[in-house]
């Protein structure tokens, strides 16, 4: 199926008149109906892109472009994927260690305050037997 039959198809579910189409794409109405006869055997992209716009087709999809990539950068794609999973596995790692850290603080102000606690209690005993 070529092109100016995907449209035709396209043109009657959507019931629009060439002049619908001319309005909508900026296409001389002329040149519109010159791209949906039969004689029309190669018609510029200048005139079917804006015709497939208007009526919502893709040429990508008609035609078959679709992100191919080369065998290197395929490469790089792979080597970038891993880099990203080895960055987020630094992350997930450094996200461990600050909670490590937190952790480790508390404990040391708890740890700290039992000993400012004894000492004020061992100069409290001391105190108190001398008086």
């Amino acid at each position: 199926m070529n092109i100016q039959e995907v449209c035709r198809i396209r043109k009657e579910e959507l019931k629009l008149t060439y002049q619908d189409i001319s309005d909508a794409s900026g296409v001389p109405l002329s040149t519109v109906q010159n791209f949906f006869s039969k004689f029309s055997k190669s018609p510029s992209i200048y005139t079917v892109a804006p015709i497939c716009k208007a009526l919502g087709i893709s040429l990508d999809e008609v035609f078959g472009i679709s992100e191919h990539l080369t065998p290197t950068e395929e490469t790089l794609q792979a080597r970038n994927d891993e880099l990203e999973r080895h960055v987020d596995a630094k992350a997930d790692m450094i996200e461990i260690m600050r909670r490590g850290v937190r952790i480790r603080n508390v404990v040391i102000a708890i740890m700290f305050a039992i000993i400012v606690l004894l000492a004020a209690w061992c100069l409290y005993i001391d105190w108190s037997g001398i008086l």
